[in-house]
């Protein structure tokens, strides 16, 4: 022993030593041998024991399980020549179950002459807790920079230098290595133009703390350019306030940056058309005309200077001012279309818009008056065209009114404009009478159930939309929760309301759509809802006169580029002359050209002759006749039938067609088009014949099968999903996946939802459960229930699900009867030694969590031998089998008894409340084996000695083999001093 280097205390030093661990005021511990020899007080109470309750204790009951291998090495490894303390840092148990993090600083001692360990304890719980928090702070800080992707910054002043992270580089199409980490490379990229202002920017906030937030350009590596929107901070200074770091962000802003110069430019080409307007403008207050334009003189034959202090009604015609009226009250602020009235009494075809606006101090109106005579008369000229056009578009579905993308821009756009929580917009019927929810904001889609489909909502259930409808203005609640409106209830899963502002969309005195904003942080305003109103208005606006400007032009190249795209072939039918008139698209489809079949005429005879299957001829020629006849009740319809190309080749074809009629409702002409649906056709073929496989495979495995709806819970069965539970499918008619939950064991439910929503989250590839069904007899059947979602709806959630039961009852029998022979005595059908850990492990913890004792008697049998030599094996097997009975008798149903192997027993004791216990079950055991057993008319006698092991809550933790052993050292004890009894060995 290093006398110099490792503290000593002798035995006749404890009274001093107990008396000062009494006195010290820190957590101190001597630790020998892994088990507590002295503390102090407070290291007692830091645990939640007292010192007498810790005093022996084994260290290893208060360490935490995580840290019980990082103790034990800590302790083996030092020597006692080693200078100094050493320190570690290890998590402990408190008796409540608190789990507390401890500094040890340990040095080497001697405690009665034996290696021992002074080991200063200090709780750094609440710094390994900050320590943690910090740490997740920082990951979800660096989980929140990646998932934005924002590019990061930091530039150390004084040196130049600079970091930049792997977005600030991605964005514009570069790599960190290709650029040094300098404020130069910044430098570099920067466009030109903009640098000076960039620099002066910077410089500013250096100087003032101005926080940086700049505008400027960078150049790619494709060498275009992009926009971006660096901020900043100085987050360091040195003493003398000068700046040492500073931290920021770039954010690449170029879509937006290009999407509001697009907007500040249909602006521009929006207020230049307005102003080379060719209507009449007039600007009036309270109907008496201020101020007008010369173009309003021409319209209405008027000279100025009679126009001025004029009723601005009087330009109307009498049974138009009504109308004009409501919209002036209402503030419309579109288009709409009365009867005008000129000085000499002519009326006219007009189209007003008007807006109130600021002028002179006052709130007056400015209104365009557009004479639209000539517009009538070209949209009479175009009638035709654009019929013809509609017709076809219609057959060949190639355009459908959809609004989402419209819908989704102005939703996104005002709700920013309002910084509210959710937005809606929706579409009334004609009647007023229901709106249908046409599109959600994404926040609300979240969180709001009926956002997930389209829903129609009766408008007479809703006193809120039914004010702003029926007064066709805003209608503002900013305190939902206590108005009148909250009484009346919501859709169920319906979003909370807290404040609420709607906007009706009027047009020609119609409320035909309805925007809605939800949940501002404080108050709206009439601000709000001018604003709202005013932007969707121009957004619908816009829409529709580029639509108007570009249909007449567009619409040929539309309907000839679509026919192309779609592979369509065109045709006219004369229902007089029967002559077919094609367009080029249509030969491609038969395989030919016009300029080889002479032309893009062709008569239906010779149509039907030259390409209709022969099988099908009479078909073509019949529904010609049944148009001619007036025999359809539809203007379109559509038939399919088989073609034959030019080089033989037979093709499918669906023809969809629109009847025409004259002023007499007369069929004159049939419009229509062709598209080649072969392969189409030959899908579905094949999807038959993979469906007549499957059943085949189906019905050669003898499985039973199920398709289930998991939104709306319908489920289709077949014969053998009954069969396999003892009913036909009739029984169980109609099935849903209740039928399912209602036969399933309630154990095997849990697992199965559980693997069910893994598959559902994508954590399983697919489902596969073993679960009980309960059968007709009453019986549980074993199935082995296996499927996948096949269908998932467009928001990502499971639709439908397909998958097999197949009956493993057998198989699960065969491995219960493996299971009991891998862990029972064949001889005696007793548990083995395997199962018999099993209990005692059992035992153990149920003796460390009641405060119980638990014990282990091993049994053999005095005089076995002499029975096989003298009566033969036979009589051997059939006394241990009479033995096994008769210690099973001797002990509770709780209880244990196993073989060993040979004539050795072991019966496990548990919940004892005294060691008094297990004496009085060994003495019955020894009484009941010596009793005589008759064989064979033979009497045979055998004793029992038996060794009894008991173990407490001090000691639960014993390995078992230990346990076990200590019983049998117990036995051979009472073998050796004349057999026939019971002894203890020394219990813990």
């Amino acid at each position: 022993m290093n006398t110099r280097n490792t503290l000593s205390f002798q035995q006749s030093e404890n009274d001093f030593l107990q008396l000062l661990f009494q006195k010290v005021q820190g957590s101190l511990a001597i630790i020998q041998d892994g088990h507590i020899q002295l503390c102090t007080r407070y290291f007692a109470k830091m645990l939640g024991y007292s010192q007498e309750e810790l005093l022996f204790k084994n260290m290893r009951t208060v360490i935490h399980p995580e840290h019980e291998d990082r103790m034990l090495t800590y302790y083996t490894t030092r020597s006692p020549g080693e200078e100094g303390s050493q320190c570690i840092e290890c998590k402990v148990v408190t008796k409540s179950g608190e789990i507390l993090w401890l500094n040890v600083s340990s040095s080497l001692v001697e405690w009665d002459g034996k290696p021992a360990a002074l080991d200063v304890y200090a709780d750094i719980t609440e710094f390994k807790h900050a320590e943690q928090e910090l740490r997740e702070s920082e990951e979800r800080l660096g989980l929140a920079l990646d998932i934005v992707n924002e590019g990061i910054w930091d530039w150390f002043v004084e040196t130049s230098e600079a970091h930049f992270n792997a977005a600030w580089f991605s964005m514009l199409g570069y790599t960190p290595s290709e650029f040094p980490q300098s404020l130069s490379t910044w430098e570099q990229l920067v466009h030109p133009e903009d640098f000076p202002e960039a620099e002066r920017r910077i410089k500013q906030h250096l100087k003032d703390d101005t926080p940086i937030d700049i505008l400027f350009r960078m150049c790619t590596k494709s060498g275009g350019y992009r926009w971006i929107n660096s901020k900043g901070q100085v987050v360091e200074r040195d003493a003398a306030d000068q700046p040492i770091r500073v931290i920021g962000i770039h954010l690449d802003v170029t879509d937006r940056i290009m999407a509001e110069r697009a907007l500040k430019e249909s602006e521009e080409r929006f207020k230049a058309l307005h102003d080379a307007s060719s209507g009449g403008i007039i600007i009036h207050d309270q109907g008496i005309i201020i101020d007008c334009n010369k173009r309003i003189s021409d319209i209405s034959g008027y000279a100025i200077d009679e126009l001025i202090g004029m009723n601005g009604i009087l330009l109307v015609a009498e049974d138009s001012r009504d109308t004009v009226m409501q919209m002036i009250t209402a503030e419309y602020e579109k288009p709409y279309d009365v009867v005008g009235l000129r000085k000499n009494g002519e009326k006219y075809p007009l189209q007003v818009e008007g807006r109130n606006f600021s002028y002179a101090g006052n709130m007056v109106r400015v209104v365009e008056f557009r004479d639209i005579t000539e517009v009538r008369r070209a949209q009479e000229e175009r009638a035709v065209l654009k019929a013809r056009l509609e017709a076809l578009w219609q057959v060949s579905r190639m355009v459908e009114a959809d609004y989402a993308s419209l819908c989704n821009m102005m939703l996104r756009e005002v709700q920013l404009m309002t910084a509210s929580e959710f937005a809606f917009f929706g579409f009334l019927d004609k009647s007023n009478e229901s709106m249908t929810l046409q599109a959600w904001s994404p926040d609300a889609k979240a969180e709001c159930s009926v956002a997930e489909s389209k829903i129609v909502f009766p408008i007479h259930k809703s006193s809120m939309w039914a004010k702003a409808i029926r007064e066709q203005r805003s209608v503002i609640v900013n305190d939902y929760e206590n108005s009148l409106e909250s009484k009346r209830e919501l859709p169920q899963g319906h979003i909370p309301i807290h404040r609420l502002l709607m906007i009706p969309l009027v047009r020609n005195g119609v409320v035909e759509a309805m925007a809605a904003v939800a949940n501002k942080a404080n108050d709206y305003t009439e601000e709000d809802a001018s604003q709202i109103s005013a932007f969707v208005t121009n957004v619908m606006l816009l829409l529709e006169r580029r639509t108007m400007e570009e249909e007449l032009k567009e619409s040929e190249k539309k309907l000839s580029m679509a026919l192309e795209m779609a592979l369509m072939g065109q045709w006219e039918l004369d229902l007089q002359t029967l002559t077919f008139t094609f367009n080029e698209q249509f030969y491609k489809i038969y395989g030919t050209s016009a300029l080889h079949e002479g032309g893009m005429f062709m008569s239906a005879e010779t149509y039907s002759r030259n390409f209709t299957h022969p099988d099908e001829a009479e078909l073509v020629s019949s529904e010609i006749i049944k148009i001619m006849n007036h025999e359809y009740d539809e203007e379109r319809a559509q038939l399919e039938h088989r073609i034959v190309r030019r080089d033989g080749e037979v093709r499918h074809i669906v023809v969809r067609f629109a009847i025409i009629t004259d002023e007499f409702n007369r069929p004159i002409k049939t419009i229509g088009v062709n598209q080649d649906i072969t392969l189409h056709k030959l899908a579905e073929e094949e999807m038959a014949n993979q469906r007549r496989r499957l059943a085949d495979i189906i019905q050669g495995t003898n499985v039973g099968t199920w398709e289930w709806n998991v939104q709306t819970g319908e489920t289709v069965y077949n014969e053998r999903w009954a069969d396999i539970i003892g009913y036909s499918l009739a029984e169980i008619s109609p099935t849903t996946s209740d039928t399912w939950v209602k036969c399933v064991h309630p154990d095997d439910l849990k697992v199965s939802n559980a693997l069910l929503d893994d598959h559902f989250n994508g954590d399983l590839d697919y489902y596969e459960c073993e679960v009980r069904l309960r059968h007709k007899s009453g019986d549980w059947v074993w199935i082995l229930d296996r499927g996948k979602v096949s269908t998932w709806t467009a928001d990502g959630k499971p639709l439908l699900m397909s998958g097999t039961h197949q009956d493993i009852t057998e198989k699960k029998r065969d491995e219960e009867k493996i299971h009991h022979l891998a862990t029972h005595d064949m001889l005696t059908d007793l548990p083995s030694l395997r199962l018999a850990k099993d209990r005692i492990q059992v035992s153990l913890a149920t003796a460390q969590r009641k405060g119980v004792l638990s014990a282990v008697l091993f049994i053999d049998l005095d005089g076995f031998k002499g029975v096989n030599d003298q009566f033969g094996h036979d009589a051997g097997d059939a006394l241990l089998k009479e033995i096994a009975k008769r210690l099973t008798q001797c002990v509770r149903k709780m209880d244990t008894v196993a073989r060993l192997g040979g004539d050795e027993f072991l019966v496990i004791l548990s919940e004892l409340q005294a060691q008094k216990d297990a004496a009085v079950v060994a003495e019955k055991i020894v009484n009941t084996v010596k009793a005589p057993f008759m064989y064979m008319n033979k009497e045979i006698q055998v004793g029992a000695s038996v060794g009894i092991s008991v173990c407490g809550k001090s000691c639960a933790e014993m390995d078992i083999d230990r346990f076990i052993k200590q019983a049998d050292e117990a036995m051979y004890y009472i073998k050796k001093s004349g057999k026939n009894g019971y002894t203890f060995t020394n219990s813990c």
